[in-house]
């Protein structure tokens, strides 16, 4: 009978030393992968700000061009208008 229940503890320690052993390493690969994704999660992060940046630097240069256009529609209108100088000459004489 001792030598039963000697063996049946023997057991049971060897099962609770293998258990706590797959806990550890079951916390130690559940470490892991939080790690892996916060840095999927960091990753993704920075590829959203980087569309984003893009994204207003089209918009950025999509303005810059349009005041350009502006900018050169208003500089022949303002020539156009200026130049009156021919205009007056035909009209004084």
């Amino acid at each position: 009978m001792q030598c039963a229940y000697l063996s049946i503890c023997a057991r049971i320690d060897r099962d609770l030393a293998k258990l706590e052993a797959d806990e550890k390493d079951y916390q130690q690969r559940i470490a892991d992968y939080q790690k892996r994704q916060e840095k999927d999660n960091l990753e993704q992060e920075i590829m959203n700000s980087v569309l984003i940046k893009e994204n207003i630097n089209k918009e950025f240069q999509s303005w810059i061009n349009e005041y350009r256009t502006i900018s050169k529609e208003l500089t022949e209108k303002q020539k156009e208008v200026s130049d009156t100088s021919d205009l007056f000459k035909k009209n004084t004489i």
